[in-house]
C-alpha cells in the first residue's frame, strides 16, 4: 500500500508555510463538539459566523468540560439572535 507518510507538526507547517503553533492551533479546532461544529457550518447567517471567531473558539475547544462549552455557546447563541431581533425592532420602528 502506497499511502502518504505520516507528516508531524512542523513538516506541515512548513508545507504551508506557517509555524508549529499555527498548525497546531488549528488542529486543537477539531476537539470542539461536533454540534457546535455543524451548527457553525450550516449558518447562512453571518452574525453568528462574525462573532465566532476561530480566536475565541480555541479556548473552547480547549476546555475539558465538553457541557460547559455547549452551555456557553449556546447562551452566546440566544444572545446573538435576542440582539439581532431587537436590532431588527429597532429599524421598523424607524422606518414606521
Amino acid at each position: 500500500m502506497d499511502a502518504e507518510p505520516t507528516r508531524n507538526r512542523a513538516e506541515v507547517a512548513l508545507m504551508f508555510g506557517v509555524s508549529r503553533a499555527r498548525v497546531t492551533q488549528h488542529l486543537n479546532l477539531i476537539k470542539l463538539p461536533s454540534g457546535m461544529v455543524d451548527y457553525l457550518a450550516d449558518r447562512t447567517d453571518s452574525r453568528p459566523l462574525s462573532h465566532f471567531t476561530e480566536r475565541r473558539l480555541r479556548p473552547m475547544a480547549m476546555k475539558a468540560d465538553k457541557a460547559e462549552v455547549i452551555t456557553r455557546f449556546s447562551t452566546t447563541v440566544a444572545e446573538i439572535r435576542q440582539n439581532a431581533a431587537e436590532r431588527v425592532s429597532r429599524e421598523q420602528r424607524r422606518g414606521a
